[in-house]
């Protein structure tokens, strides 16, 4: 028994090594880090110029940017289809993302609501504290993570604070996001390739999803569950 309490506790000092110098390394770079970014053509030339390196980076980004709830991920999204492509891009932006979930519920979990609260203020957590109690908490994760506009970002941090198992909050979490990821990673890789087929299906998938997605909105969701 001593053995396996002292194998968590190296674990989760690795992990906690490992977030804190994630974050650390963001922070720092950020400027330049958003500048590439912003610039698509320089972003490529800079993850293709690092090889297989260059992917692990991005997929590190991908996540930093979840752990750092409030940078938006949209632009990691798109530039990551300009770059790597729509299967390559939707790999990797839906790895990093997935990678970057764990670790915010695991925080979240770990250190509790004060966490939570550094990123977030009261009044935004109450608009999903309905979450913690529903019979229907499942169904109402994953059509949040599903639906564009919503902060994914927070309600992963949130989730951790209920009794939601890690393992459903996963399997929630990246399929919700996945369609998402998929038309952004699309658009992406439809600028970056200039194809008009591309650009077409990427619009036509956006707006089926956007128009799926509040009708699935309207329909699941009424004043009543909030």
């Amino acid at each position: 028994m001593a053995k396996q309490h002292k194998g968590r506790v190296a674990t989760l000092l690795c992990l906690l090594l490992f977030v804190i110098l994630l974050v650390v390394a963001t922070v720092v770079f950020w400027d330049s880090l958003t500048a590439m970014v912003s610039d698509p053509d320089a972003f490529r030339t800079q993850m293709e110029s690092y090889g297989f390196g260059g992917k692990c980076i991005f997929t590190a980004l991908m996540a930093a940017q979840v752990i750092l709830a409030p940078i938006p991920g949209h632009p990691f999204e798109v530039v990551g289809g300009y770059s790597f492509g729509i299967w390559g891009g939707l790999l990797l932006t839906s790895l990093g993302a997935a990678i970057g979930s764990a670790v915010v519920f695991w925080i979240s979990r770990r250190f509790g609501a004060k966490v939570v609260k550094s990123f977030y203020s009261e009044e935004k957590l109450q608009k999903v504290f309905f979450l913690k109690a529903s019979d229907r908490q499942n169904a109402f994760t994953f059509i949040f993570f599903l639906i564009p506009g919503i902060p994914k970002d927070m309600l992963a941090y949130f989730m951790g604070l209920t009794e939601m198992r890690f393992g459903v909050f996963m399997l929630l979490s990246c399929i919700g996001r996945l369609p998402g990821i998929f038309i952004a990673v699309l658009g992406g890789a439809a600028v970056g390739t200039r194809s008009i087929t591309a650009i077409v299906v990427f619009f036509l998938c956006f707006v089926l999803f956007l128009l799926f997605s509040v009708l699935l909105y309207k329909k699941k969701i009424s004043p009543k569950d909030k």
